[in-house]
């Protein structure tokens, strides 16, 4: 007694692996060339998102540091001024700006002594 295999039948393509559910199609494996693409393989979009993240995250850094550090001189205040004018008066508070002033010859003259 000697063993034959069996034949199977031919069977359009659609309904081949429902016939056969074991016969799996072989994996289409690509080549990668050395004439392809950077770009069609992705890697320099995802350099680009990189360095656009790092690019948005300085930005944001820095606006938190510029907003700190602006907001931080309303709870500490410079020196405090004190002037005493002619008539007496007392005046105190933060010297903004300065302003240099130099009267002409004889700008004195009209105030009293």
């Amino acid at each position: 007694m000697s063993i034959v295999p069996r034949s199977k039948p031919v069977e359009p393509a659609s309904s081949q692996s429902l016939a056969y559910p074991d016969i799996a199609p072989a994996p289409v494996r690509r080549r990668r060339s050395s004439a392809s693409s950077l770009f069609a393989r992705g890697e320099p979009m995802v350099w680009m998102l990189g360095g656009g993240l790092a690019i948005c995250l300085t930005m944001i850094i820095g606006l938190l540091a510029c907003v700190l550090y602006q907001g931080a001189s309303t709870f500490w205040p410079g020196a405090v001024i004190r002037i005493e004018t002619a008539d007496g008066r007392v005046l105190m508070g933060e010297l903004t700006r300065t302003q240099d002033y130099r009267p002409e010859v004889g700008g004195f003259d009209a105030f009293p002594e």
